[in-house]
């Protein structure tokens, strides 16, 4: 781009034409049919803005990776008093056949039920 007058920027090929006065900013196209103008406290507010969302985002994204860690220790956890409640229940069941031995129901005729306690100890 050439620098033509005090903060007036034209491209070579005659285009776009970019002028910086009185804290405004404004692009000019030659085949648009009006100027584009932005204040630049209105875009330091907006970037201002920006950077907060970008850091509360980064909070967040730490807080995410924090819960992910705490969700895989519960799994873990999970697996752990899964195996041991099923061991318990096993041995309960082992403890109880010891005791009271073996129950065993079988048809006896059309209707009638039976029941044949037998004990193995």
């Amino acid at each position: 781009m050439a620098k033509i007058g005090k903060n007036q920027m034209v491209s070579l090929s005659d285009t776009e034409v970019m002028r910086e006065q009185r804290g405004r900013e404004e692009m000019v196209d030659s085949k648009a049919t009006r100027q584009m103008a932005k204040s630049k406290d209105v875009i330091s507010s907006i970037e201002s803005c920006l950077t907060r969302v970008e850091e509360s985002v980064w909070g967040m994204g730490a807080q995410v990776d924090n819960l992910q860690q705490r969700v895989k220790g519960l799994k873990v956890e999970d697996a752990e008093i899964y195996t041991t409640m099923k061991a318990m229940m096993l041995k309960l069941e082992d403890t109880m056949r010891a005791e009271m031995g073996q129950i065993c129901i079988f048809s006896c005729g059309s209707s009638q039920r039976c029941v044949l306690l037998s004990n193995t100890s």
